[in-house]
């Protein structure tokens, strides 16, 4: 039996998951600094789900942009909301992340409740 000279074997495994279309839920915090800007995910939502969220800009040291569900903001006035959502997230956020507002109602090992983080 002849070795293979120079040819490795690998060992690979993989699991998969359903994932939701749009990838956000309720609500997405982004960044300052964050790698996927604001103008980019308004245009993937918008081909994803259109009409369906509002990016709203904000004055915040961290957070450049909220992106919010339009149904939510007919339950809630706009400014509220995101003053509700930039309380929390903001609190646990960097300028280089993004906070999802995570629809299970929690977040796993996080500091506040509600939100899942990314970090780029």
């Amino acid at each position: 039996m002849e070795e293979d000279k120079g040819k490795k074997h690998i060992s690979l495994s993989m699991a998969f998951r359903d994932c939701e279309l749009p990838p956000v839920h309720d609500a997405l915090v982004l960044g300052k600094r964050a790698s996927v800007g604001s103008n980019g995910v308004v245009k993937a939502m918008q081909a994803m789900s259109p009409g369906d969220f509002e990016l709203v800009k904000v004055d915040h040291p961290v957070i450049e942009a909220v992106l919010v569900r339009e149904s939510d903001l007919r339950k809630v006035p706009k400014d509220k909301l995101v003053n509700m959502i930039i309380e929390h997230a903001g609190s646990i956020m960097d300028e280089k992340g993004c906070a999802e507002r995570d629809p299970r109602g929690r977040d796993r090992g996080a500091r506040n409740p509600g939100y899942r983080m990314s970090h780029q």
